[in-house]
């Protein structure tokens, strides 16, 4: 048992520990075994690429960058497995029921996750590892081909790692709503083509914080909520709500509503409401047996993951105790990661967050008659009723935050998400009482679910798709022995 004068180096922060820990193997090995996988997977998308250039091989090359976006997620179990074992810790609440969800071998191990096949996954910002086991994460519930991720334009320029990110079409933003509006919409229509034609699974995911937790941004947190006139959180950032109010935006109307053989991920009967019948807040039912509606009978619900690490004191930043270096190169990795899993109708949701339009502006007929204005007037009651939708939606997202940050709370407490209502969880305001109105007040899965990171199969034969199968060296050695073999029959004759 480690003593209080060396605790474990996952308590301690990255800058604090021993120069000299870690391990020769994996200094040695987790550089040679990650980049031979990065460079097969980028070699392997680049040499079929002309496939792309002709309409009847352009589907196989689809097919290809797929293949090539499953090894990628199997290259981070692999080193996972070799330099940062871990598991997954799921808890659930408000949409999820943990039981139904979770599939199981004769053995009892968990094999697979049955969550839907198209959502919008959003997470707090913890640290840059976060993406890595959401991605997992998707792995299990077999969506991993249908990542799409939300990242910062700089992001697209890294050597391999950033080209390889174009290929599988992540989405890439500047930052600045009037240029990538445009582009983020019609980015997502066609994602939501190809995801309808080929029925491939689509998770798009973003951090709604925008970035990690750090002494540089925690200030600009503390000054937005000073603009807004709302109180800052403790253990993330504010939430930014209008890329995720986009992308619902963008492709709700897309998709059609999910059959019943969609709707198995969660509880299929109605989930009750913890609202009371007195309450007069925009989520609240009109009476308490309304019946409200379930995440899986809407074509897009929103997946909130409530992301922990262990180790990391309250209000700390977890990004000083892990990062991917520190993680596999370092071989200390966290003893688990708690994701707290919800599901919220998005929806019902956005008619939640929806207003009547304001009456239009009465127009003096007297001065104005020689110009009048029933476009611009049309236009201005648009234009509001938009704003107002934003704000609103806004204020449900920041909510949702101010819940997440209630159970980090008793994550930092106990060191583990509760399975069962959360008393420290903010429910008043706007949205109150009903986990904004798509069923709150039921938490399930008692305990959690424990899911070590490795292979579904089994198998160890997926760390060969991990490298592509090193399909670029046996190409490129078929190449070289054609070439050759032909140099000898020529000098042959």
């Amino acid at each position: 048992m480690p003593s209080s004068k060396n605790p474990p180096l996952h308590t301690v922060r990255i800058d604090d520990r021993p120069p000299s820990h870690g391990s020769w193997f994996s200094y040695i090995f987790f550089p040679l075994i990650f980049n031979v996988g990065i460079i097969s997977t980028n070699l392997t998308q680049l040499i079929f690429y002309p496939l792309s250039l002709f309409p009847p091989t352009a589907p196989l090359y689809t097919r290809l960058l797929l293949f090539s976006k499953e090894a990628f997620v199997r290259l981070l179990i692999l080193i996972s497995l070799l330099f940062g074992p871990t598991k997954l810790v799921l808890t659930a609440g408000e949409g999820i029921d943990l039981d139904r969800i979770v599939e199981r071998d004769g053995q009892g191990r968990v094999k697979g996750l049955n969550l839907p096949g198209r959502c919008v996954v959003v997470g707090n910002h913890q640290a840059y590892s976060d993406w890595m086991y959401l991605w997992i994460l998707a792995y299990f519930a077999g969506a991993s081909e249908g990542i799409y991720i939300l990242l910062k334009k700089s992001l697209k320029w890294i050597p391999l790692i950033g080209w390889g990110m174009q290929l599988y079409d992540f989405i890439f933003l500047s930052r600045s709503w009037a240029l990538d509006q445009r582009p983020l919409s019609l980015h997502l229509k066609r994602l939501a083509r190809r995801s309808i034609e080929t029925k491939q699974p689509i998770w798009i995911m973003l951090f709604p914080e925008g970035t990690i937790g750090s002494d540089n941004e925690r200030p600009k947190s503390v000054r937005w909520a000073e603009k807004e006139g709302i109180a800052d959180l403790k253990n993330m950032l504010l939430p930014r709500s209008l890329g995720l109010y986009t992308i619902l935006t963008a492709l709700l109307p897309s998709f059609p509503p999910p059959t019943p053989l969609q709707t198995n991920a969660s509880s299929s009967e109605p989930i009750p409401t913890s609202a009371s019948s007195s309450s007069t807040s925009l989520a609240s039912s009109p009476s308490t047996n309304q019946r409200q509606p379930s995440p899986n009978e809407c074509p897009l619900p929103i997946l909130d993951c409530t992301i922990g690490y262990p180790g990391v004191p309250p209000a700390a930043y977890a990004q000083e105790y892990y990062n991917l270096f520190s993680i596999f190169h370092r071989s200390v990795p966290p003893p688990a990661v708690h994701i707290h899993l919800r599901m919220y109708n998005s929806t019902h949701v956005l008619a939640l967050t929806s207003i009547p339009p304001p009456p239009p502006k009465p127009t003096n007929t007297h001065l104005n008659s020689s110009f009048p204005t029933p476009n611009s007037s049309t236009t201005e009651v648009g234009d509001e009723v938009e704003s107002g939708r934003r704000r609103r939606f806004g204020e449900w997202l920041t909510q949702i935050w101010r819940e997440k940050d209630g159970l980090m709370d008793e994550f930092y407490e106990t060191g583990r998400f509760p399975s069962n209502p959360s008393s420290k969880s903010t429910k008043a305001g706007l949205f109150e009482g009903a986990g904004a109105g798509v069923g709150a007040g039921r938490e399930e899965g008692a305990g959690g679910v424990e899911i070590p990171v490795g292979w579904r199969s089994g198998s160890w034969k997926e760390a060969g798709e991990a490298v592509c199968w090193l399909a670029p060296v046996w190409i490129g050695w078929g190449l070289v022995w054609g070439v050759r073999k032909g140099g000898w029959e020529g000098g042959a004759a």
